[in-house]
């Protein structure tokens, strides 16, 4: 698995709506073939600035069957015109962490731990996996 990191910036005035565009646009990230997930994450301090994480089986799969499809000149029209520029992809990364507490986990029989609690006051619950 590779993870797509896209650093977009847009007028914070545009935020609500930019939002509901990105939520019209999930549909069509999880009916691209190899896409795992997907979030959109809005800077604390700076809140035109946004992270579209995006998770890949390969990186193929994103940047020859999606960035060659519909969904993807869909995805562009819904949310592209919030853009104040062309979004930076980062490089592809993978996960290295995930994969050695899963090796660790194998090795010593350790079950899966969940852990729920909230980031900070007044946000939701969020859930953690150690695997």
């Amino acid at each position: 698995m590779i993870y797509e990191n896209a650093h977009i910036e847009i007028d914070p005035a545009q935020a609500e709506q930019f939002e509901a565009a990105v939520s019209l646009c999930a549909p069509l990230f999880r009916a691209a073939r190899g896409c795992t997930g997907m979030s959109l994450e809005r800077q604390i301090e700076n809140p035109a600035h946004y992270i579209l994480r995006v998770q890949w089986e390969t990186v193929e799969d994103h940047m020859v069957h999606f960035r060659n499809s519909a969904e993807f000149q869909r995805w562009r029209a819904l949310a592209g015109p919030f853009f104040a520029m062309p979004p930076d992809r980062f490089p592809f990364y993978r996960s290295v962490i995930l994969l050695i507490a899963r090796a660790i986990r194998r090795v010593n029989g350790a079950p899966r731990r969940r852990f729920s609690g909230s980031m900070a006051a007044g946000r939701k619950p969020c859930t953690v996996a150690i695997v």
